[in-house]
């Protein structure tokens, strides 16, 4: 060990700093340094975040002695940050003296051995202590680094070691991590929340709204130096308008310079110039980075810079890839002007061809739109909607076309198509509408869209419709003779099938529900699939066919649970028959809770697609009679009436209002007096009693004992007033709790 240098003044060195009661003090970086007693703290983030700010603000009442060192360039000779060690440790606790001092004066022996015995010295000692190394990032040489390490393996358990410092210093951490003996708080600790921005900012005199304040702490990343810059360019700049600040902090040349200065000082032209080229990028690994520069050493170059560089984060839970703090972003992007625009256009567009194949579209569309090439972004998201609609991801959608100027969406028929189709899913049933027609009168100024997207355009106003159903089946039906298999073909085949069901063509609605479910299902599309489902099994109600019935509806609505779809309003018609399926079955509070399901959605695809409305309240009305609830069922089929006014070809649906109409006549008048009184358990009895199964086979069937089954058959039959199994059946259909369907 040598000497370089004079050794600072020991006590000067040790002096602990006075917080200031302006500064802000976080609770929450307060409870984690708390809960370093008889452990290592590491504060680790970049210049800015207030390291030592938060440090010193918990030290301010903390009863422990304390001794603060700043640790300075000097301390990297081991002899010099001995010897501030020992000061600094006899100050605050009663160190062994005989083994401190033998570790000062034994300055020939090696590192290693000198640095154990101020280890064994400071195990032995007894009286509490909190000891502050601000500025660890400075130290790099292994003898001093070994001395440090000694002090925090032999920490005493009532005892607290505190490192800051602006990047990790090379100590044996994993070691301390394994052992749970360090804590660690870095930036995202550090950053500042809305109620501390607040606070910082009302320090300065600067009363900005929670949007503000937000914006801001959203605009720095919570960095307390650009909260700060951007509260004092508020005070400057009086009723400044505190929005367009937190847009332009990083032009701030306050901001600016601190950036400079503090993250890219000391760092080489070359990495320089590498993170301005990949700063179009906001999540960095090694592949992406070599593909947008083309280059192939990208990832060392990452790994390099982000331990020299504060700006550059690595991703916690995704090893090899890291990330610029949003600030350091602006800065290097600003440098992208006059000539260079074409430079970050391309690198911009690479990145968008890297992301599109790499399936995140989300980035692909991002770096499109940013690069100025807005022909390649609706490119992207007229390929990819139809797949994330039928998925129910409306508000993944919506973000895309967030990118694009209304005026662009305006004159594009795909873009028209996409924002229809995007606002019918997210329950905006007149924008839905508006869309469609404006993507109408955008073909006839766009002679690029094709005939494809005007195929589609029709599907979606056969979907939308509230008007006479033949039109619309002659224009869906030309758009399912030019469609490709996929999505788009699977949702025709939706339309046709309930557009002919609606007229009574019960035959074709099957077969091409059948092929849109079988087609939706190879493609994925299981919003399509869903619906294709559910429009079958009210084929099946009514044609008898209980149990396909039955089967159809728990298939939809499992794929709508399965999938998370329950806040998808256009999938009304699935809640509704699902609602009717769990009425027979005797499943009474599924059936309600699938009931108002769909009546919450129902509001939100009012002004939209008749015969999915008129279906669904078809079903609902249906539910509400075996729910015992008449009047429900009669403002259901009120609803449904003033659907098909508007649609006098839609026959077979008026017949299916008018059938039920005059069951609810019939129920109104024979409704026997116990019907309200039966029993879950009696209902699913009573739901097999049309069927060939036998008392004893029902009782297989329900899982109960034969004596139980014949006592629910029993108390149905006193609660209907009747006498035996048939006249049972009859009684419950005239009630309405069988509905004019048998079991096959």
């Amino acid at each position: 060990m040598t000497t370089d240098g004079l050794r600072p003044a020991a006590m000067d060195r040790a002096t602990v700093p006075e917080h200031s009661p302006a500064e802000v003090a976080q609770a929450s970086v307060g409870a984690l340094l708390d809960a370093a007693i008889g452990r290592c703290a590491l504060v680790c983030a970049p210049g800015g975040y207030g390291k030592t700010t938060q440090v010193r603000a918990w030290v301010a009442n903390r009863a422990r002695s304390i001794a603060w060192i700043d640790v300075e360039r000097c301390d990297n000779d081991p002899t010099v940050l001995l010897a501030a060690l020992a000061d600094a440790l006899r100050s605050v606790t009663d160190i062994d003296g005989d083994a401190l001092a033998l570790a000062e004066r034994w300055t020939n022996r090696p590192a290693a051995d000198v640095a154990s015995m101020l280890g064994r010295a400071v195990a032995r000692a007894v009286e509490p202590f909190i000891l502050v190394l601000d500025g660890v990032d400075m130290i790099h040489e292994r003898a001093s680094l070994d001395l440090l390490a000694s002090l925090a393996e032999h920490l005493p358990s009532w005892s607290t070691l505190v490192l800051i410092g602006r990047g990790e210093p090379g100590l044996p951490l994993a070691r301390l991590r394994a052992r749970d003996d360090l804590v660690q708080i870095g930036a995202a600790e550090l950053a500042l929340d809305a109620p501390e921005a607040n606070a910082l900012l009302q320090s300065l005199g600067v009363d900005l709204d929670d949007e503000d304040v937000a914006r801001l702490v959203a605009a720095t990343e919570g960095w307390a130096v650009g909260i700060r810059t951007a509260g004092l360019a508020i005070r400057r700049a009086g009723d400044a308008d505190a929005e367009a600040i937190a847009d332009a902090i990083g032009h701030e040349q306050a901001v600016v310079d601190y950036v400079r200065q503090e993250w890219l000082s000391g760092i080489s032209t070359a990495d320089v110039d590498f993170l301005e080229r990949v700063s179009c990028l906001d999540l960095l690994d090694g592949e992406s980075c070599d593909f947008v520069l083309d280059r192939h050493d990208s990832g060392h170059r990452l790994e390099h810079v982000s331990r020299i560089c504060p700006g550059v984060l690595p991703v916690t839970d995704r090893p090899g890839h890291y990330r610029m703090h949003v600030l350091l972003r602006e800065v290097l992007d600003q440098r992208f002007d006059g000539s260079r625009r074409h430079e970050r256009r391309r690198l911009g567009l690479r990145a968008s061809e890297w992301f599109e194949r790499s399936g995140d579209i989300d980035r692909a569309v991002h770096h499109a739109v940013r690069a100025g090439d807005v022909d390649r972004a609706e490119r992207l998201v007229y390929s990819c909607a139809a797949g994330y609609h039928a998925r129910g991801r409306h508000t993944t959608v919506m973000r895309w076309l967030s990118s694009f100027s209304t005026e662009r969406v305006l004159s594009s028929p795909r873009l028209c198509l996409i924002s229809s189709i995007t606002s019918l899913g997210l329950g905006r049933d007149e924008d839905a509408a508006t869309w469609t027609r404006c993507g109408i009168a955008a073909l006839s100024w766009d002679s690029d869209a094709g005939s494809m997207v005007a195929h589609q355009l029709a599907v979606t106003g056969g979907m939308l419709s509230t008007v006479a159903v033949e039109p619309s089946l002659a224009d869906v039906t030309s758009a399912y003779d030019a469609l490709p298999t996929g999505t788009w073909h699977a949702a025709a085949c939706e339309v046709l099938g309930a557009l002919h069901f609606s007229i009574g063509n019960r035959a074709l609605a099957r077969a091409f529900l059948h092929e849109g479910a079988t087609e939706a299902h190879v493609v994925g599309a299981v919003t399509v699939e869903a619906v294709c489902r559910a429009h079958l099994a009210v084929i099946h109600f009514e044609a008898g066919d209980r149990q396909n019935g039955c089967a159809a509806a728990r298939e939809a609505r499992r794929l709508v649970r399965a999938h998370q779809l329950e806040e998808v309003p256009t999938l009304i018609l699935v809640t509704a028959v699902s609602a009717f399926a769990e009425a027979i079955d005797g499943e009474l509070e599924l059936a309600r809770a699938d009931l108002a399901l769909t009546r919450r959605h129902m509001p939100f695809v009012r002004a939209v697609g008749s015969w999915a409305n008129v279906q669904a309240r078809i079903a609902l009305a249906r539910t509400s009679l075996m729910l015992s609830d008449p009047t429900g069922a009669r403002i259901l089929l009120d609803e449904t009436r003033e659907y098909l006014r508007r649609q006098p070809d839609a026959t077979h649906a008026e017949a299916q209002v008018s059938a039920l109409a005059t069951k609810m006549r019939i129920t109104r008048s024979t409704l026997p007096a116990g019907v309200l009184s039966l029993t879950p358990a009696e209902l699913r009895v009573l739901n097999l009693l049309p069927t060939h199964l036998t008392i004893a086979d029902i009782a297989e069937h329900l899982f109960v004992s034969r004596n139980t089954a014949k006592a629910h058959a029993a108390a149905v039959y006193r609660k209907l007033g009747v006498a035996s199994r048939g006249q049972a059946v009859r009684a419950a259909r005239a009630a309405g709790l069988l509905d004019d369907v048998t079991s096959s």
